[in-house]
């Protein structure tokens, strides 16, 4: 059965979540597993980021799938959407997305 990723971190990854930009940076995680146990690709969307985003990605001992993105301030304004995208390497690809929007601190 080929299944979606499933996001357990940030909680409430279905809905749009606030994102606060706190001094000249900021470190977002998210944390997901595959029910299938496939290997997942991350990719993030970053207003007026350039092309060096700042990503690590590994694989925890529990099995989980983390990214982190250290994001600076200055490539995002309130109300900018980030978005990270989750898939899986079924065929067809299943793709799940966590996004969040910049509010003022």
């Amino acid at each position: 059965m080929n299944q979606h990723p499933d996001i357990t971190r940030p909680i409430g990854s279905d809905t749009l979540l606030p994102l606060r930009i706190l001094g000249t940076h900021t470190v977002l995680t998210v944390v997901a597993n595959d029910p299938e146990d496939e290997v997942l690709t991350f990719v993030w969307d970053v207003p007026r980021a350039n092309d060096l985003l700042d990503v690590n990605e590994f694989q925890s001992g529990a099995g989980d799938w983390i990214s982190t993105l250290r994001i600076p301030s200055e490539w995002v304004q309130e109300d900018d959407l980030v978005r990270c995208s989750i898939s899986d390497q079924a065929k067809p690809r299943n793709v799940v997305a966590v996004e969040g929007a910049v509010v003022a601190p």
